[in-house]
């Protein structure tokens, strides 16, 4: 077993553990998603915009995008309300999906 300052490390990812769980229980849920997005700014709010936009101009709905990138519905909401960012393999399907750069999805300027 390893220690860290005499103190076996399982207790003290059980005690981290707990009280992380203890946070929880006092925060409320909005909390802690105005922090998420707080957090993210101005680019899980343009990102999460580009994906809606996309999405409806195609006359798709949260499901079928989650489908053919392989996540859920209410991952692709949350996307789209800013509250989480895909993975970088998630934005990559989702700009193959869509026929479009990543770049763009990003909201990023053209350097070329």
């Amino acid at each position: 077993m390893e220690f860290i300052n005499s103190t076996p490390i399982a207790i003290i990812f059980e005690g981290t553990a707990a009280y992380i769980a203890h946070l929880h229980k006092k925060r409320k849920k909005q909390d802690f998603i105005s922090l998420e997005a707080n957090r993210m700014g101005s680019y899980g709010e343009k990102l999460g915009l580009r994906i809606r936009e996309i999405r409806r101009s195609k006359n798709e709905t949260q499901l079928q995008l989650g489908i053919s990138v392989g996540v859920v519905q209410q991952s692709v909401a949350a996307w789209e309300k800013g509250h989480s960012l895909p993975n970088i393999p998630s934005l990559i399907r989702i700009a193959e999906h869509y026929e479009v750069s990543s770049d763009w999805l990003l909201d990023l300027p053209n350097r070329m």
